[in-house]
């Protein structure tokens, strides 16, 4: 059969772009659009009159297309969008549309079957490509650490992602079609504002929310905070019809500033109400860029005589040539004090002042404390101790004194009367007969009296004022006292003298010999200690005398008791001779006392 068998036709297919194939009922090809043939890259001669399963070199042979024209059409007289997708050995891969359609020519008596064939190979490459950036968007969208959602321009949400739902706490279907307002955003915020309108308003004028933090709501009644990024979406005539909204959880940020102003707050009014003159200086140059009512009462300058200066221009006198370097030391350390620093007021008057700086990150602090009244103070409470010391040295010397010449008067004079009372007793003992017993063993009985009252005469002396220290030294009277004590207490004792004689102007020796005497009492009254390790040595123009025992040890509380008076008692007594003593207690294991001072006065 020929083209022109079918008058008419083949003007018609030749105006159509796409391919087109007419067909007879036996499937044989009548007519081909030019574009089949550029398309499918086969000649009309080996395609009109010829099966359309054969053409080719049967590269037509599609199994959906023998089902399209031998199962499906022949009941349909019309079949539309039948897709196919078939690989051709000379154009590749292709997805087809086809739309078949039954004809009958009466005129020709003929039945003819109309195929539109539709290469919509590309144009199913752009939809799975869309489809997959479909997906990846969805899956971006659903995984976003961020809450995103849509909502009509009433506030109705029409998506809601899997980041909202979990921060929210309901899911998509309980918020589709709902409005965020009275959901997941209350109808005032806590400040007041109106946020039903604020919805409201976002549909009408969403230029101006933009960017938008407001106070929203969980599903649980907690406020939170969130900073919203809001994108409007149009139809084609410009009208919003829906928003996107994507949001960021800020309540910890929101927090924060919170406390961050209210600590900004608090430090305004401290710096305001302190004591203490205060003034905040930049980091580049030092230059005051705020002081407080203190410090303008302290330098009688006023606020705005005192920003733009350096603390040099003000009467303080520190050295901030390079205030660089200030600045690096002030990095490493975190503070930097300068004590006791004379600063000059502007009416000429001097202050003494302590002065400490801090880095306060953007700027540098710098407190200013006025100690001159303390200072005063403390040198009236020095010089009154140094009087008191020197008092109760006078004191001491002159009780010394005293115990010297009552030792000595008992020891003389009532020792000397002691013994003729006793040589007069012997001589009347003589002249009485031996047979009158009751009387001379009256008489001997007051001989033994006599005698223990000369021991105890000699023993009060010693006490009052062991010779010893006097005739023989420091290290004689120490051994002495050192052997009293063990016969007295049973303690075992041991000594280190070194040098062996050492000794030291009379006032020293006797203060040494007090501080030990004492340290002794101690030890019998409270250590319960077996042994006493007792060392005395000259070193280095100094005198340490160490006596350490092995008792229960002294405990913090009595070391710093108010009425430790032998402590005290120690303490003092060296202080009198620009010495130290020193006490420690170790639980269990015993007590150290050592005492350290110059063996000469410091004037000499």
């Amino acid at each position: 059969m020929k083209n022109n068998d079918f008058p008419g036709i083949e003007d018609i297919v030749e105006t159509i772009r796409e391919p087109l194939l007419v067909l007879d009922a036996n499937l044989n090809i009548l007519i081909a659009t030019r574009s089949f043939y550029t398309i499918f890259k086969v000649e009309q001669g080996e395609t009109i009159g010829h099966l359309i399963f054969d053409v080719g070199n049967k590269q037509w042979e599609i199994p959906a297309l023998r089902t399209l024209l031998e199962d499906i059409l022949p009941t349909h007289k019309r079949l539309d969008n039948f897709e196919v997708e078939h690989d051709f050995p000379a154009i590749g891969h292709k997805t087809m549309l086809l739309n078949a359609h039954q004809v009958y020519r009466k005129d020709a008596g003929t039945q003819m079957i109309l195929l539109a064939i539709e290469d919509i190979t590309e144009r199913k490459k752009v939809e799975k490509a869309l489809e997959a950036n479909e997906a990846k968007y969805r899956e971006l969208v659903q995984n976003a650490n961020s809450i995103i959602l849509r909502m009509d321009p009433k506030g109705k949400v029409t998506f809601f992602n899997e980041f909202a739902q979990m921060f929210f706490g309901y899911t998509e279907e309980e918020m589709l079609g709902c409005s965020v307002v009275g959901t997941i955003v209350p109808e005032t915020e806590s400040s007041g504002r109106d946020l039903d309108f604020m919805i409201k308003d976002i549909g009408i004028h969403p230029e101006n929310y933009i960017n938008n933090e407001n106070e929203n709501m969980r599903r649980n009644g907690e406020r939170v905070w969130v900073a919203w990024t809001n994108k409007t979406i149009r139809d084609g005539n410009g009208k919003v019809i829906e928003i996107l909204c994507i949001g960021n959880d800020i309540t910890e940020h929101r927090q924060l500033e919170s406390l961050l102003e209210e600590s900004e707050e608090r430090y305004r009014r401290l710096f305001e109400t302190a004591n203490d003159g205060i003034v905040l200086l930049e980091k580049h140059e030092g230059k005051i860029t705020h002081a407080n009512p203190a410090a303008t009462e302290m330098f009688g300058y006023s606020k705005e005589e005192c920003i733009g200066k350096k603390l040099q221009n003000i009467g303080v006198p520190l050295d901030m040539g390079d205030f660089q370097k200030v600045m690096q030391t002030l990095d490493r350390s975190g503070i930097i004090y300068y004590d006791d620093v004379p600063v000059k007021t502007k009416s000429g008057q001097y202050i003494d002042t302590d002065i400490y700086m801090v880095d306060r990150a953007r700027l540098v602090q710098c407190n200013i404390r006025d100690i001159t009244e303390r200072k005063r103070a403390a040198e009236v409470i020095k010089k009154n101790e140094e009087q008191l010391r020197n008092l109760t040295a006078y004191m001491q010397k002159v009780t010394e004194m005293e115990r010297t010449n009552i030792a000595r008067e008992i020891h003389d004079e009532l020792g000397q009367a002691l013994t003729i009372l006793k040589m007069d007793l012997s001589f009347l003992r003589k002249m009485f007969p031996e047979d009158q017993t009751s009387i001379l063993e009256k008489t001997d009985a007051m001989s033994r009296l006599i005698d223990k009252t000369i021991q105890m005469v000699k023993r009060i002396a010693t006490d009052l004022r062991p010779g010893l220290l006097d005739d023989l030294g420091l290290s004689a009277a120490i051994e002495w006292q050192l052997g009293e004590f063990q016969k007295r207490t049973g303690i075992i004792c041991k000594i280190i003298i070194d040098p062996k004689d050492v000794t030291f102007a009379s006032d020293r020796n006797t203060a040494l010999f007090r501080i030990f005497q004492e340290t002794l009492t101690n030890i019998a009254r409270h250590a319960e200690a077996k042994e006493v390790s007792v060392s005395l040595k000259q070193k280095d123009g100094q005198i340490e005398l160490k006596v350490q025992d092995n008792g229960r040890g002294i405990t913090e509380e009595e070391l710093t008791h108010p009425k430790s008076f032998g402590l005290i008692g120690i303490r003092e007594r060296a202080i009198i001779f620009g010495g130290n003593s020193i006490v420690k207690g170790f639980p269990g294991k015993g007590t150290t006392v050592t005492v350290k001072i110059p063996a000469k006065n410091n004037e000499s």
